[in-house]
């Protein structure tokens, strides 16, 4: 097991996630309960961290054996995951889910700690800025389905990614 409902481990997730270096609290055990219906063996689910809580939904990182799991349970997209191997998504940006419902798209993901800034890009060129929560979680609406994401990371540094 990588850690407990105290304290969910280190190395490089930990050390990329502010969420997975503080304690456990009520949200992040009652995270827990949602996230087991979408998660598989392998993960440790008394480290689970709630990342994000919005009226479109919640989401959440799990750590496991070799492995980091996002979860994000909403009203728009259902219950959603990604896993990928330890230590990638501090160096890939992160994750994030889209999902266009209704005329509008639900985006929702998290960064690793040394990004401080969110941009959205359509296709006509309108950038959308997302707040991020104290863990670095974001979730946004837009009208328009983006093509491009740009993250600042904390030197001023963007990085830009097409969608």
């Amino acid at each position: 097991m990588i850690g407990s409902a105290s304290s969910p481990g280190s190395g490089p997730d930990a050390a990329a996630f502010v969420a997975l270096r503080r304690p456990s609290g009520p949200a992040d055990e009652q995270f827990a309960s949602v996230a087991s219906s979408v998660t598989d063996v392998g993960l440790d689910l008394a480290a689970v961290r709630l990342v994000l809580a919005t009226p479109d939904g919640v989401a959440g990182l799990i750590p496991g054996n070799g492995v980091l799991c996002f979860v994000a349970v909403t009203t728009k997209m259902g219950a959603i995951s990604q896993r990928v191997a330890t230590g990638w998504a501090g160096t890939h940006d992160g994750f994030g889910f889209r999902a266009k419902t209704g005329g509008y798209v639900l985006l929702q993901g998290i960064v690793p700690d040394d990004t401080i800034g969110v941009q959205f890009t359509d296709s006509n060129g309108r950038a959308t800025s997302v707040a991020l929560s104290a863990d670095n979680g974001y979730s946004e609406v837009l009208d328009a389905v983006p093509v491009k994401v740009t993250y600042l990371d904390a030197e001023g540094q963007a990085r830009e990614h097409d969608l």
